[in-house]
């Protein structure tokens, strides 16, 4: 069989499929399967699959954006400033937090998005959802309702989306503030000087009051 120069491997992207360049593995053979065209190593293609399933949740990017949260109540942020690339998780202020799944206001933008669906679970894997942006007369306004999303379910109970730019500005991606997950053991800091213990002495038993002098 002729050698390879290279291996072209179809992995799912943001909207369409497109190629990436590997290097032919040594000393691999290759099975020319029937409907494939060259020939690829299967193991290489399940690779792919795995590593887009299992790679959301360990390699994001961290958005600690409080101006994010729906309480916020500027206009003049847009997403489609950001150069988005692969998976990222939403904070506040440290907190985990989801984006809304209803209707939303605020987020220091014009037109806030939101998702047009439940948030997956674990076993659902990677869920894609249409982001609607609320323009001030339609919650779903057709001009910013035009994109979906990646969202994946990680555990330790949190959320990473693939962000790409908005339709238009401006527009931002909001976090549902009422979704903040709760500590339940938040580290505690002891700011405060603890209680003096106040020792009363016995004079009867003082030693420097009683005592037996020794004359000679």
């Amino acid at each position: 069989m002729e050698e390879l120069s290279h291996v072209t491997v179809l992995t799912e992207s943001k909207s369409s499929l497109n190629p990436i360049n590997q290097r032919p593995i040594s000393g691999l053979k290759l099975v020319k399967a029937r409907g494939f065209s060259p020939a690829v190593p299967f193991f290489s293609i399940f690779k792919q699959l795995y590593l887009q399933q299992k790679k959301p949740c360990s390699n994001y990017t961290t958005l600690n954006h409080p101006w994010r949260a729906t309480n916020e109540s500027a206009d003049d942020v847009c997403d489609q400033d950001f150069e988005w690339d692969g998976w990222y998780r939403l904070r506040y202020q440290g907190i985990d937090i989801r984006m809304p799944e209803s209707c939303s206001q605020g987020c220091s933008t014009a037109v806030p998005l939101w998702l047009n669906g439940s948030h997956p679970q674990i076993d659902d894997g990677i869920a894609t959802i249409q982001v609607c942006g609320n323009d001030g007369t339609s919650c779903c306004s057709p001009s910013y309702s035009t994109t979906s999303i990646r969202v994946k379910a990680c555990k330790g109970n949190f959320y990473v989306y693939e962000f790409i730019k908005p339709a238009l500005c401006n527009s931002v991606y909001c976090a549902d503030i009422n979704t903040l997950r709760q500590n339940t053991n938040p580290p505690t800091t002891n700011s405060t000087t603890p209680p003096s213990t106040n020792t009363t002495t016995n004079s009867s038993s003082d030693p420097c009051l009683t005592y037996t002098a020794l004359d000679k």
